[in-house]
């Protein structure tokens, strides 16, 4: 069936079988098939044939598919005319050169035939113009597999660029701890264990239940809070029912990453990082505060920095319409909202 649908001249071939056929059998006056009616049939193709190439591929391209319909209608008249024409020369000169032997006429009058031609102006048409509809189809569908498999391959590509990064600096704290032999080594292995596993075989989907998603979270601020001095103020609230709500995976963690590496340096007075998580009926609010230094420049309002770009370009993926992100960038503190419906 494929074939068939690729193959242009064969449709061509198989439409003029089958309509040759049906007149054949439409034409016919008695109980069986004479040689007579197979004549008859084959005359009254001669002048349907021209006609209907004739609408295939000068009228369409010039007036229909140019949207030219009041050169369309006019013209299809005028073909049908023509049509006529070469029928009743077809049957008054040409049959007694070709079957000399047969005493052929036409014996239907001007507007009988005119239905013929255009029946098959019309028909052929429709056949034309359904092709173009699957051909279309077929290139709209595609466009979006192409689309789908550039989509995913954009996402993972944007969840690889965070993954070395958390790996990287929770590896420098291990170090820190391994050359103290800080007796909390084992548990840290042991959470940074869970964050890795997490990362490599379950945000790898494109949606993840969103208690994976807070667990992830809570790991990693306990891994955070082994480099932090003892004034910061590090806070992780979580409000509303969890139940089986799925997210993407691997969002929050860009925002939480930039909070502690700007709102816990020593530079700060009162460094501190507070998070919120708000889960209710039909959407999952985030928020994220941290404090500032003299030196920070978190160039949050105008997406700059690789994370924020990073989280930008997933969320517009992954949400188109359905989020919204609210950047506050002051002096003293950093904040950001971001609501996902």
């Amino acid at each position: 069936m494929k074939r068939i649908l690729q193959n242009r001249p064969l449709q061509h071939i198989i439409f003029w079988i089958t309509s040759y056929i049906f007149l054949l059998f439409h034409f016919s006056v008695s109980n069986s098939i004479l040689e007579i009616d197979f004549i008859y049939a084959l005359l009254f193709h001669l002048s349907l044939v021209p006609i209907v190439y004739l609408n295939l591929l000068v009228l369409i391209p010039s007036f229909l598919s140019r949207k030219r319909f009041w050169m369309y209608g006019p013209s299809v008249l005028a073909a049908a005319a023509l049509g006529i024409l070469l029928h009743i020369g077809t049957f008054d000169y040409l049959t007694d050169w070709l079957f000399s032997d047969y005493y052929v006429i036409s014996f239907y009058n001007y507007f009988t035939l005119s239905q013929y031609f255009f029946t098959y102006i019309i028909l052929t048409t429709l056949i034309h113009l359904s092709r173009g509809w699957f051909r279309l189809r077929e290139s709209q569908n595609r466009l979006a597999r192409l689309e789908r498999e550039q989509f995913h391959t954009e996402l993972q590509a944007l969840k690889a660029q965070i993954n070395p990064h958390f790996l990287f600096n929770s590896l420098n704290n291990l170090y820190a701890l391994s050359l103290k032999q800080a007796s909390e080594t084992p548990a840290v292995i042991l959470k940074l264990s869970e964050a890795l596993r997490y990362m490599i075989y379950e945000a790898k989907e494109t949606k993840v239940l969103l208690k994976k998603e807070v667990e992830y979270l809570h790991n990693y601020i306990e891994l955070q809070r082994l480099r932090l001095s003892a004034g910061t103020e590090v806070r992780f609230e979580v409000s509303g029912e969890i139940k089986d709500q799925k997210i993407a995976p691997l969002l929050y963690i860009v925002l939480v990453e930039n909070a502690f590496k700007h709102g816990a340096k020593a530079a700060s007075a009162n460094p501190y990082v507070h998070i919120k998580l708000q889960v209710e009926a039909n959407s999952i609010s985030f928020s994220i505060e941290n404090s500032k230094g003299k030196i920070d420049r978190i160039a949050g309002t105008e997406a700059g920095g690789i994370g924020l770009q990073n989280l930008r370009r997933r969320l517009s993926l992954l949400y188109p319409d359905k989020h919204t992100l609210q950047i506050t960038d002051l002096s003293n503190r950093f904040r950001v909202e971001l609501e996902i419906h």
